[in-house]
């Protein structure tokens, strides 16, 4: 398995690279931040076992880009078939769902996977929702009780989001697609960036009350995320995910808000079916919301 780190620090565009295993003479500051750790290759990939390493060709281990997401999209061609990660110290545009700006500063992990699926892409429903299935396992195996999932793409615990959801189509034909699939995890959130979010949110360190090896948390989430893209393709869909994401879900039978571009329902929460459609329950009849352009908020 390459590692396409480069030998020496080199600029391409807006693509930072730092060699494999190097480290800084000091610790790069982000503004008031403290000194925090930054991605090293060998560690990440201590993480996986065997079955993992052999799902993945390629780990870009970057300092600084505008998007993880875009980066492995702008990668992607026709004849690209194995798994490539890639992972990004820091992003200065990173997005979340419609385009939304994600605050993306030091000391989280943002970790984006392309896979090649012989699927057809009305296939991949409920893709975003095995995908959060993969980071609340993680997060619960650091021994974080109380992770909760939040229809269709949110990673929360209490009252505050821990991480994000973000599926992008690289390239489809009639049955194949190049998909992308990117994580954001909050693991040590400082305040001066946490002031730009429009949402309460939390990180992995407050909830440990410890901080993190943020080079640990990456390497289980990108292990996880491969056998979880492995197990979606090998069983073709969300259906072996339905269950586990059933025991996450915090919106089930509360009352909620959906709204998409053509306006807004309110009903209550009734889980999701075998597809990773949201079962909304509204005066009395049961309607499928499919994940797309949708927000959902809980009513209080």
């Amino acid at each position: 398995m390459s590692r396409a780190v480069a030998m020496t620090p080199t600029t391409v565009g807006r693509v930072s690279f730092l060699p494999a295993g190097s480290r800084p003479g000091k610790l790069r500051r982000d503004m008031d931040a403290p000194p925090t750790e930054l991605f090293d290759t060998s560690s990440v990939l201590a993480s996986l076992g065997p079955q993992e390493r052999a799902l993945l060709d390629r780990l870009d281990v970057v300092f600084e880009l505008d998007s993880t997401n875009r980066f492995l999209r702008d990668q992607a061609t026709a004849s690209s078939t194995g798994a490539r990660a890639c992972l990004a110290d820091r992003q200065t545009a990173g997005q979340g769902r419609c385009g939304r700006p994600w605050v993306a500063p030091l000391g989280n992990v943002y970790l984006s996977v392309s896979w090649s699926f012989g699927l057809a892409p009305a296939e991949l429903q409920g893709l975003s929702l095995a995908a959060g299935v993969a980071a609340a396992r993680v997060v619960h195996g650091f021994g974080i009780a109380g992770v909760r999932l939040k229809w269709p793409n949110d990673v929360v615990c209490g009252s505050g989001k821990l991480g994000g959801i973000l599926i992008d189509i690289a390239s489809s034909g009639e049955r194949s697609c190049r998909v992308v699939v990117g994580v954001g995890l909050n693991v040590a959130m400082t305040e001066s960036p946490g002031l730009r979010i429009d949402q309460p949110w939390t990180d992995m360190s407050r909830l440990m009350r410890r901080r993190l090896n943020k080079n640990a948390v990456a390497g289980r989430l990108l292990a996880e995320l491969l056998r979880t893209l492995h197990v979606f393709e090998r069983d073709g869909g969300f259906s072996a995910f339905c269950a586990a994401w059933a025991g996450y879900d915090c919106c089930r039978d509360r009352r909620v808000v959906v709204r998409t571009p053509k306006g807004h329902s309110q009903g209550v929460a009734r889980g999701v079916d075998a597809h990773g459609r949201l079962l909304l329950e509204v005066e009395g009849s049961v309607q499928t919301v499919v994940s797309g352009d949708v927000s959902l908020r809980m009513v209080p």
